[in-house]
Protein backbone atom coordinates (compact mmCIF):
# COMPACT_ATOMS: atom_id res chain seq x y z
CA UNK A 1 0.00 0.00 0.00
CA UNK A 2 1.28 3.59 -0.83
CA UNK A 3 1.37 6.23 1.41
CA UNK A 4 -0.61 8.78 1.36
CA UNK A 5 1.12 12.27 -0.53
CA UNK A 6 0.26 15.82 -0.91
CA UNK A 7 -1.79 16.24 -4.29
CA UNK A 8 -3.91 13.62 -3.78
CA UNK A 9 -7.29 13.03 -2.54
CA UNK A 10 -7.63 11.88 1.04
CA UNK A 11 -9.25 8.66 0.84
CA UNK A 12 -12.62 8.99 2.67
CA UNK A 13 -13.65 7.43 5.69
CA UNK A 14 -16.28 6.89 8.72
CA UNK A 15 -15.80 5.76 12.38
CA UNK A 16 -17.86 6.25 15.14
CA UNK A 17 -16.49 8.44 18.00
CA UNK A 18 -16.09 7.04 21.10
CA UNK A 19 -19.35 8.81 22.51
CA UNK A 20 -21.16 7.39 20.12
CA UNK A 21 -21.36 10.31 17.23
CA UNK A 22 -20.72 9.13 13.73
CA UNK A 23 -17.87 10.78 11.97
CA UNK A 24 -17.28 10.76 8.41
CA UNK A 25 -14.44 12.49 6.64
CA UNK A 26 -16.90 14.06 3.78
CA UNK A 27 -18.56 15.43 5.48
CA UNK A 28 -15.89 17.94 6.42
CA UNK A 29 -15.55 19.11 2.88
CA UNK A 30 -16.17 22.93 1.87
CA UNK A 31 -16.60 23.34 5.65
CA UNK A 32 -13.40 23.09 7.72
CA UNK A 33 -9.60 21.90 6.77
CA UNK A 34 -8.73 18.55 9.26
CA UNK A 35 -6.31 17.72 10.80
CA UNK A 36 -5.69 14.01 11.20
CA UNK A 37 -3.44 12.57 13.46
CA UNK A 38 -3.16 8.86 14.08
CA UNK A 39 -1.82 8.19 17.21
CA UNK A 40 0.45 5.13 18.85
CA UNK A 41 -0.77 4.38 21.88
CA UNK A 42 -2.26 6.15 24.69
CA UNK A 43 0.63 4.63 27.55
CA UNK A 44 3.10 5.66 25.18
CA UNK A 45 4.62 9.05 26.99
CA UNK A 46 5.38 10.99 23.38
CA UNK A 47 1.65 10.29 22.76
CA UNK A 48 0.78 12.10 25.90
CA UNK A 49 2.90 15.32 25.48
CA UNK A 50 2.00 15.43 22.18
CA UNK A 51 -2.15 15.48 22.78
CA UNK A 52 -1.00 17.76 25.97
CA UNK A 53 0.21 19.88 23.35
CA UNK A 54 -2.65 19.81 20.72
CA UNK A 55 -5.18 20.97 23.73
CA UNK A 56 -3.20 23.47 24.52
CA UNK A 57 -2.77 24.91 21.26
CA UNK A 58 -6.43 24.08 19.66
CA UNK A 59 -7.73 27.64 20.29
CA UNK A 60 -5.14 28.33 17.62
CA UNK A 61 -5.97 25.51 15.46
CA UNK A 62 -10.27 26.26 15.42
CA UNK A 63 -8.78 29.79 14.60
CA UNK A 64 -7.87 28.43 11.50
CA UNK A 65 -11.03 27.22 10.66
CA UNK A 66 -9.39 23.89 11.08
CA UNK A 67 -10.87 20.73 12.92
CA UNK A 68 -8.60 18.13 14.62
CA UNK A 69 -9.23 14.22 14.77
CA UNK A 70 -7.51 11.84 17.32
CA UNK A 71 -7.13 8.08 15.34
CA UNK A 72 -6.24 5.02 17.31
CA UNK A 73 -6.35 1.58 18.16
CA UNK A 74 -8.30 1.61 21.44
CA UNK A 75 -11.74 1.13 22.18
CA UNK A 76 -14.42 3.47 23.11
CA UNK A 77 -14.43 3.16 26.58
CA UNK A 78 -10.41 3.60 26.55
CA UNK A 79 -10.46 6.96 24.15
CA UNK A 80 -13.86 8.19 26.90
CA UNK A 81 -11.19 7.38 29.81
CA UNK A 82 -8.65 9.85 27.97
CA UNK A 83 -10.29 12.41 26.78
CA UNK A 84 -11.54 12.91 30.58
CA UNK A 85 -8.47 12.73 31.84
CA UNK A 86 -6.71 14.95 29.70
CA UNK A 87 -9.67 16.58 29.29
CA UNK A 88 -9.23 16.93 25.12
CA UNK A 89 -11.37 19.60 23.51
CA UNK A 90 -10.98 18.06 19.65
CA UNK A 91 -12.21 14.53 18.54
CA UNK A 92 -11.39 11.27 19.13
CA UNK A 93 -11.99 8.54 16.73
CA UNK A 94 -11.53 4.48 17.84
CA UNK A 95 -10.19 2.15 15.10
CA UNK A 96 -9.78 -0.77 16.80
CA UNK A 97 -10.74 -2.91 14.00
CA UNK A 98 -7.23 -0.74 12.60
CA UNK A 99 -9.32 0.07 9.12
CA UNK A 100 -8.49 3.57 8.51
CA UNK A 101 -4.82 3.02 9.82
CA UNK A 102 -4.44 0.57 6.81
CA UNK A 103 -6.60 2.89 4.51
CA UNK A 104 -3.51 5.75 5.25
CA UNK A 105 -0.87 3.48 5.40
CA UNK A 106 0.20 3.88 9.22
CA UNK A 107 3.39 2.45 10.02
CA UNK A 108 3.95 -0.55 12.25
CA UNK A 109 7.69 -1.16 12.46
CA UNK A 110 8.34 -3.69 15.11
CA UNK A 111 12.01 -3.16 15.97
CA UNK A 112 11.00 0.55 17.25
CA UNK A 113 8.04 -1.11 19.31
CA UNK A 114 5.01 -1.31 16.79
CA UNK A 115 2.69 1.23 15.73
CA UNK A 116 4.30 4.56 14.55
CA UNK A 117 2.88 8.36 14.49
CA UNK A 118 1.39 9.69 11.01
CA UNK A 119 -0.23 13.55 10.51
CA UNK A 120 -2.43 14.31 7.95
CA UNK A 121 -3.85 18.12 6.80
CA UNK A 122 -6.98 17.96 4.79
CA UNK A 123 -7.66 21.07 2.91
CA UNK A 124 -11.46 22.12 2.71
CA UNK A 125 -11.49 20.25 -0.57
CA UNK A 126 -10.53 16.74 0.52
CA UNK A 127 -6.97 17.14 -0.23
CA UNK A 128 -4.08 16.29 1.43
CA UNK A 129 -1.82 19.52 1.65
CA UNK A 130 0.84 17.42 4.31
CA UNK A 131 1.33 14.36 5.44
CA UNK A 132 4.08 13.09 8.21
CA UNK A 133 5.23 9.33 8.79
CA UNK A 134 6.88 9.25 11.57
CA UNK A 135 10.59 7.53 11.53
CA UNK A 136 10.31 6.69 15.10
CA UNK A 137 7.84 6.70 18.65
CA UNK A 138 9.07 10.53 19.52
CA UNK A 139 8.63 11.84 15.57
CA UNK A 140 5.77 14.19 15.90
CA UNK A 141 5.50 18.13 13.57
CA UNK A 142 5.64 20.63 15.86
CA UNK A 143 2.32 22.23 16.39
CA UNK A 144 3.43 25.90 15.04
CA UNK A 145 4.43 23.40 12.08
CA UNK A 146 1.06 22.63 11.54
CA UNK A 147 -0.48 25.78 12.46
CA UNK A 148 1.69 27.37 8.98
CA UNK A 149 0.49 24.58 7.02
CA UNK A 150 -2.97 25.32 7.43
CA UNK A 151 -2.23 29.26 7.22
CA UNK A 152 -0.70 28.58 3.32
CA UNK A 153 -0.70 25.16 1.99
CA UNK A 154 2.18 25.85 0.44
CA UNK A 155 4.72 26.56 3.04
CA UNK A 156 5.45 22.93 2.82
CA UNK A 157 7.14 21.62 -0.25
CA UNK A 158 4.62 18.99 -2.23
CA UNK A 159 5.66 16.33 -4.82
CA UNK A 160 7.66 17.94 -8.04
CA UNK A 161 5.73 19.70 -10.57
CA UNK A 162 2.57 20.12 -8.12
CA UNK A 163 1.63 23.35 -6.56
CA UNK A 164 -1.32 23.74 -3.84
CA UNK A 165 -3.31 27.07 -4.39
CA UNK A 166 -4.24 28.94 -1.36
CA UNK A 167 -7.12 26.90 -1.03
CA UNK A 168 -5.49 23.48 -1.24
CA UNK A 169 -6.21 22.60 -4.86
CA UNK A 170 -3.41 21.13 -6.74
CA UNK A 171 -2.60 22.02 -9.91
CA UNK A 172 0.72 21.98 -12.64
CA UNK A 173 3.61 24.09 -12.00
CA UNK A 174 4.31 26.23 -15.43
CA UNK A 175 7.74 26.35 -16.84
CA UNK A 176 9.12 29.82 -17.69
CA UNK A 177 10.61 29.57 -20.95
Amino acid sequence: MNEIIPGIKAPDFSLEDFQGNQFMLSDYLYKNMLVLDFLRGFNCRYTQWHLEGLKNEYRRFKHLNAEVFVIGQHSKTEFGNMWKAYELPFGGLPDDRERVAKLYNQKIVFEKLGRLPAIFVVDMYGTVVYSHYSSDIQDFPTNEKLLRILEDPNSESVPSGLQISGAGRVSQRMKSM
